[in-house]
């Protein structure tokens, strides 16, 4: 079986590490973007199964990001974490997960877990 593929996207490189280092040991192979645009521009070349974005970035916000990538990958699952209320309108629009920052890493595990599961089954 074939080792699933996930982006993490943070303007911030910090927090975006930190999700990094949190997942680690998921069995993913883990991508780990600050920059929008270069997380798209790679999206192109790569099969990717989970997305998980911050929402408020400079340049290219991340529902932008997010409605860009589900074009290119209908089966994507994407996992939405923000600061800002708008968040959860925007993942539910988008039938994608919703975590609050500062991000509770263990959720954030468990997230991950689930999209990927959803993944697999082809959701």
């Amino acid at each position: 079986m074939k080792q699933p593929v996930v982006y993490v996207l943070d303007d911030d490189a910090d927090v975006s590490a930190t999700m990094a280092e949190a997942l680690d040991d998921i069995g993913a192979r883990l991508r780990v973007f600050s920059d929008p645009i270069r997380a798209m521009a790679r999206m192109n070349d790569e099969h990717v199964d989970l997305l998980i974005t911050d929402l408020s970035m400079p340049r290219v916000d991340g529902q932008d990001v997010a409605a860009a990538a589900s074009t290119r990958q209908p089966k994507l699952q994407i996992v939405i974490v923000s600061g800002f209320e708008r968040g959860k309108e925007v993942a539910t629009e988008r039938g994608a997960t919703f975590l609050r920052k500062p991000v509770d890493l263990e959720a954030l595990r468990q997230a991950v877990k689930q999209a990927l599961a959803r993944a697999t089954r082809g959701a």
